[in-house]
């Protein structure tokens, strides 16, 4: 079970200090501009806004090796904190950036500094059944508009 996710699909990227060592590293989600819906739902979605994916449990293999060709350190991992494996940066101390922390750190990044937010765009046509949760917010669109 999951969401029908349609590209394009972004990577939003900042850097964030690891709870473990100390060292900081690039922390990367994944984003749409289009609402990921349920199988069954057809309906009209919301569109043009920032759709943040997370906790994301399985990705398709062509999905997965773009990403890491462009952030090696991201893969899946079980979190203590969800009780749960799913997908995120992993430090090279072994600490993991979980995706509640990693969220809160770019959210905070594209509303109090957006030009520090380094977005690259993975893909521009596709749609998948990706098991994850979203979020959306009053993001400016326009972040990711301009990787396009």
């Amino acid at each position: 079970m999951g969401y029908i996710v349609t590209a394009p699909i972004f990577m939003l990227m900042t850097e964030q200090k690891c709870s473990l060592c100390d060292e900081s590293n690039i922390v990367v989600l994944l984003a749409t501009l289009n609402e990921p819906r349920e199988k069954d739902d057809l309906s009209a979605v919301i569109s043009g806004e920032v759709f943040i994916l997370n906790y994301i449990e399985t990705l398709p293999d062509d999905l997965y090796a773009l990403i890491l060709d462009r952030h090696p350190n991201y893969r899946i991992e079980h979190s203590l904190t969800a009780g749960a494996d799913y997908y995120m940066t992993v430090c090279g101390c072994g600490g993991h950036y979980g995706d509640h922390y990693v969220s809160n750190k770019i959210s905070e990044t594209m509303l109090l500094n957006p030009s520090t937010l380094n977005v690259q765009k993975l893909i521009n046509e596709g749609c998948w059944s990706i098991p994850c949760n979203y979020s959306y917010g009053s993001y400016d669109s326009n972040l990711l508009n301009k990787a396009l």
